[in-house]
């Protein structure tokens, strides 16, 4: 069986919506399932060398996680600021290794993928490569934030 649905989420996408429902039946029962709309959401990079342009969020967030193609040893920061007003958080490294991909490493379109940073709620984030960092994808979560579903 396939680890991609027809519509192109995978396995892990499925899981993470099903555990941020689970989450949000517990913090706000009235909320259930209808609060996990939107709340899991990802902005394509591509490739990032040194410090990356400010990348705006298409909703705030309170979770975040970096995925790469390579090279395996990149070395990735990330920070992230609340609002407009430039006020950044600290730099937080986001290139360890957290979990495999829902593909088989060396298959067309499968990634690296670096452990979650807990950031607050968030609007803005900016990555930080030392070397080079291909095919470079920001995933965000928004659960729990007002105005997240």
């Amino acid at each position: 069986m396939s680890s991609e649905l027809d519509n192109g989420l995978t396995r892990r996408a499925v899981l993470r919506g099903a555990a941020v429902a689970s989450v949000l039946s517990l913090a706000r029962p009235a909320v259930g399932l209808a609060g996990v709309s939107g709340s899991v959401f990802s902005r394509w990079v591509g490739t990032v060398s040194g410090l990356s342009e400010v990348i705006a969020a298409p909703r705030r967030f309170a979770l975040v996680g970096v995925e790469w193609r390579g090279p395996a040893a990149a070395r990735i920061s990330l920070r992230t600021r609340a609002g407009r007003d430039g006020s950044w958080g600290p730099w937080a490294v986001a290139s360890v290794l957290g979990h495999g991909p829902d593909r088989v490493v060396g298959e067309a379109g499968s990634g690296l993928f670096g452990e979650p940073v807990w950031t607050g709620p968030a609007s803005d984030v900016q990555l930080r490569v030392a070397g080079v960092a291909r095919g470079v994808r920001v995933h965000f979560v928004a659960a729990g934030l007002p105005g997240a579903g």
